[in-house]
């Protein structure tokens, strides 16, 4: 470009803009966002196009455009954004809540804009605003601020406040029985209740049970009465805390850990009337498998919880039944991991039972489980109809 096509082309941009009153002056504007086309590489930088715009004359005080003649703007908000890393007014972008990002001033927005000269002479609006954000809230607000470090509440299926007349409750913390018994067989089988309040890992009140050193020896935290639940009449929520052995079953001295419900402990293998966990080292790859074993059907219904067992660790192992007694939920540490609908025994026929506890299959090594608790809750009425 010559020294004169120079000077003609900022002489032509001089009179324009001397002929626009807010230019000349240098005052802020009206303006109309028309549309936005992303400079920024990941840093939302926008350049607009925008529109001269007034205050429409009702009293409602509708903004209208003034002309249909289109020029260019920028956000000043924008112009401090890093790419990938922080947004206006210095926001890192790991600061921003879960869900939101910025975003483009939206197409017919009216923002207050103020003429600025580029380094090449030309000019552009300055649009002041502060940056635009957008997203969708979670189901919990807190998570939002505060991200995944808090407590999450659930709502339990079931309302733990006793009532006789609406729920039976059984449940032992393991100092001694409480409302539960122990089933033992063979030679040094034996449970222990830890009465002294002696606690590991902060599980106080402890029940060891130690199949002893017969093949088939067993010890179990049991129901008084085998056959003395019946499904189907009320929702179940059965939850038990347990410590595996310190050595995990094996084809030398194998042995079978089983937590739930169900009312046959001298088996070795399917417990029957049950919805339960179970564990074997040749069962489900030694992984948490989930049951259910009905009478009435003489079926078997089985899940893998994709948990792999493993020595010397705590698992909270829960079990949920629905009032009908057509869905049988299963957690290991809150988390849910398998859900059966078949085969769920209810009714007189198929009665069950709580058994939590382990028995041998093969060998003399004696092997040990703990229990730190066995809780159990059940729905119902005894009132008459209202």
């Amino acid at each position: 470009m010559s020294m004169r096509q120079a000077i003609t082309r900022a002489d032509e941009v001089e009179r324009f803009l001397t002929s626009q009153p807010s230019f000349a002056a240098r005052e802020a504007t009206l303006l109309k966002v028309i549309s936005s086309t992303d400079i920024g590489v990941g840093g939302y930088r926008y350049l607009y196009t925008v529109r001269l715009a007034v205050v429409g004359s009702t009293a409602s005080y509708v903004p209208q455009e003034d002309e249909a003649v289109n020029m260019e703007a920028i956000s000043v908000s924008e112009l401090s954004n890093v790419v990938l890393t922080g947004y206006s007014y210095g926001v890192p972008l790991a600061d921003l809540p879960g869900g939101f990002l910025p975003v483009a001033i939206p197409n017919g927005t009216y923002v207050q804009g103020v003429p600025h000269r580029r380094s090449d002479g030309s000019f552009l609006w300055l649009i002041v605003n502060t940056q635009a954000i957008t997203g969708t809230c979670s189901d919990n607000p807190l998570a939002d601020v505060v991200g995944s470090d808090h407590i999450t509440w659930t709502e339990p299926t079931i309302a733990w406040r006793f009532k006789p007349q609406k729920r039976v409750w059984l449940c032992t913390d393991c100092t001694t029985a409480d409302d539960y018994t122990t089933n033992v067989s063979g030679t040094g089988a034996a449970v222990t209740f830890n009465d002294a309040f002696i606690h590991s890992n902060y599980h106080v009140g402890i029940a060891n049970c130690t199949t002893g050193t017969t093949t088939s020896g067993r010890a179990c935290v049991v129901t008084p009465t085998f056959d003395c639940l019946q499904l189907g009449s009320g929702a179940v929520v059965l939850e038990m805390m347990i410590r595996t052995p310190s050595t995990l079953s094996d084809a030398t001295n194998r042995y079978n850990v089983i937590a739930g419900l169900h009312d046959n402990i001298a088996s070795g293998a399917t417990a029957v009337d049950g919805v339960y966990f179970a564990y074997r080292d040749n069962l489900n790859s030694g992984k948490w498998q989930a049951v259910t074993f009905s009478t009435t059907t003489g079926s078997t219904t089985t899940a893998d919880t994709g948990t792999t067992v493993a020595a010397s660790t705590w698992y909270c192992l829960r079990v949920e039944v629905n009032a009908a007694a057509t869905e049988a939920k299963f957690y290991i540490d809150e988390a849910l991991v398998a859900t059966i609908t078949t085969n769920i025994p209810s009714g007189s026929s198929d009665q069950t039972g709580i058994t939590v506890g382990i028995r041998k299959g093969l060998g003399t090594t004696a092997r040990n489980m703990y229990v730190d608790y066995v809780d159990f809750t059940q729905d119902f009425t005894r009132c008459a109809a209202s």
